[in-house]
This record gives C-alpha cells, sequence and structure tokens, in this order.
C-alpha cells in the first residue's frame, strides 16, 4: 500500500518507511558497510529493476495481515525471518567458478546462471522464507564514486560476458518469486544494510546471505542479524565472527580500516 507523500514527514537523516500496523512510523536507520546509510524515500512496491523511488515497507513480526510488504509473501504461516541475498556477490562468485563454454545455441554465456541457479536453489532447499529479497547493485557510478574518485578505481568493469547473463539471472530470481531490488547510485550492500536495520526495527529476525565480510559489522550480538557465507555454508552470529576475525561485529569496520579489504 503506496505511502502517500502526505504522510511523510521531513527528517534531515536518511529514512526508510516501516509498516508498524495501520499507520506508518519512520526510522533512521544505521546501514551501510562505510557507516553510510542509503537515503531512501522509496515509492514503489515490489520487484523492481531500475528506480529510484520505491516503498520498503516492512510488516512488523507480529502483523498476522502485513500490507504493503516490499517483500513478497513466500510462505505461509508469517514467520519473523527476513533473508536478504546479496545477488552481486552471488552471481560473481558463479561466474568464476564455473567454465566460460556454457552458452546457449545463440552464443550467450550461461555459466553464471548455471551457478546462480545452482547456490540459489540449495539455498532455499526445504525451506520457505516468508520476506526475502534478492538485492543487486545497479548499473552506472554510485553516490561513493563522487565522494572519492578513486573509488575502486583499480577494480574492472563488469565482463561482457556476465553482463549479458544478468536479465537471465533477473528472470530467474522472478521465477522463484523473490523481489528483485536496484536502487540508482547506490550500492547493494547499503541497500542491504538499511534494509537489515529495518528489519529487526519492526521485530524481525534477519539473515544476510553473503560471502562478503563486509556484512559481518552488522551482526548482532542478540541474535536478530546473522550472515550465511552460501560458499562455506557457515551461519556467524557473534561469537563466530570474533572466532573468525579476532574482533567483534562492532569492530569489524576498525579492523577493514587498519589491514585492507
Amino acid at each position: 500500500m503506496p505511502v502517500s507523500n502526505s504522510s511523510m514527514r521531513s527528517i534531515a537523516r536518511c529514512v526508510l518507511p516501516v509498516l508498524v500496523g495501520p499507520s506508518t512510523a519512520w526510522i533512521s536507520p544505521i546501514g551501510g558497510t562505510l557507516t553510510q546509510p542509503v537515503a531512501l524515500r522509496w515509492a514503489v512496491a515490489g520487484r523492481t529493476r531500475a528506480t529510484s523511488r520505491f516503498h520498503a515497507l516492512i510488516p512488523r513480526a507480529d502483523s498476522t495481515k502485513p500490507r504493503g510488504v516490499f517483500m513478497v509473501a513466500l510462505g505461509h504461516p508469517m514467520s519473523a525471518r527476513v533473508v536478504l541475498v546479496d545477488g552481486s556477490a552471488l552471481v560473481y562468485r558463479a561466474f568464476y567458478a564455473l567454465p566460460p563454454h556454457l552458452k546457449t545455441k545463440d552464443g550467450i554465456h550461461t555459466n553464471a546462471v548455471f551457478g546462480f541457479a545452482t547456490m540459489f536453489t540449495k539455498l532455499f532447499a526445504g525451506k520457505r522464507p516468508t520476506l526475502g529479497a534478492v538485492i543487486f547493485d545497479p548499473p552506472g557510478a554510485t553516490v561513493r564514486d563522487g565522494l572519492y574518485a578513486e573509488y575502486k578505481a583499480q577494480r574492472p568493469p563488469m565482463p561482457k560476458e556476465l553482463r549479458e547473463q544478468l536479465p537471465i539471472i533477473d528472470d530467474l530470481v522472478g521465477a522463484y518469486n523473490f523481489p528483485l531490488l536496484r536502487v540508482p547510485g547506490r550500492e547493494a550492500d547499503d541497500v542491504i544494510a538499511t534494509l537489515a536495520e529495518a528489519a529487526v526495527a519492526a521485530g524481525h529476525e534477519v539473515v544476510i546471505v553473503s560471502s562478503d565480510k563486509d556484512f559481518a559489522q552488522l551482526v548482532r550480538a542478540d541474535g536478530l542479524c546473522k550472515m550465511h557465507d552460501p560458499i562455506r555454508d557457515v551461519m556467524y552470529d557473534a561469537e563466530l565472527v570474533r572466532k573468525k576475525w579476532g574482533v567483534p561485529p562492532e569492530r569489524i569496520v576498525d579492523l577493514l580500516a587498519l589491514v585492507g579489504d
């Protein structure tokens, strides 16, 4: 259910609308892998490939009749778990893990499609989360590029053999009945972090699916946010984060700043 402009109130900080019942409440999540919250005034609910406005409405965990949910209902009855999948990370892993000779009869590469489908199917085998979304990086520059010209300057552009597979992967995600989110100018990391903070605030348990250690900083000691590495099939809670990296989740940012990413 879209939020009318009249119901919005101006807040200086970045805000995310969260449906808590018959009215809409606003919170100011501190998200982003570099403590850079995503500036959101989202105004379209559901699956979208590229839009600058969409609603990210999250029902309260105790809600039995969620309305305007940004993540479609996949199962019944409703559970409190929200699954946020780092789609970009999975796609890159799949692309470089499988041989490039996998192609269609028209010559379109399919190694990333096959690998992504395999991981995605395995990830949800036998269990259907009620709320979830797959988040991808948008095409083009992001806000961070404007803040620092050398940001990821040494990283090569996406190979065309991978880029041509993205529309197929988008359709694959849709076939699983998962919302697909791309926010122009915002990295998937920041969108995931913002949604995770908002979902926890709405009373949900969150699982971030990614092998990117940046997300370890979002793991919570109370167990409300965990990180699942689909490559190693490891679920990181706060204790395991400390064992793996030697610091608690809230110190991951300091660790990466000192030793590099």
